[in-house]
């Protein structure tokens, strides 16, 4: 029996780049997102948190499934992680 457990995380999208400097969403917009995430998907939260991971794969679209490449080098960023089972 497969474990019905899931996870998603919504990292911080960028939302203006220029050569010296990267300006990203807040926190709160993160939270925002990820609620909205919730609402329409439909899923049973289980269990939200916070990290701070180093910047891989996945970040460029503000989510991630956990296949990102921490290879514990770089800047680290606050990501928002939703624990979900799926509706029935």
């Amino acid at each position: 029996m497969p474990i019905p457990y899931r996870f998603l995380d919504f990292a911080p999208r960028v939302k203006e780049q220029a050569l010296s400097y990267r300006l990203v969403e807040t926190v709160q917009e993160t939270v925002l997102r990820a609620n909205e995430w919730i609402v329409q998907s439909g899923v049973r939260v289980i269990n939200l948190e916070t990290l701070m991971l180093p910047i891989g794969r996945g970040e460029d679209e503000g989510t991630s499934t956990g296949r990102n490449d921490f290879s514990g080098e770089g800047p680290l960023v606050q990501v928002i992680r939703v624990w979900y089972v799926e509706p029935r």
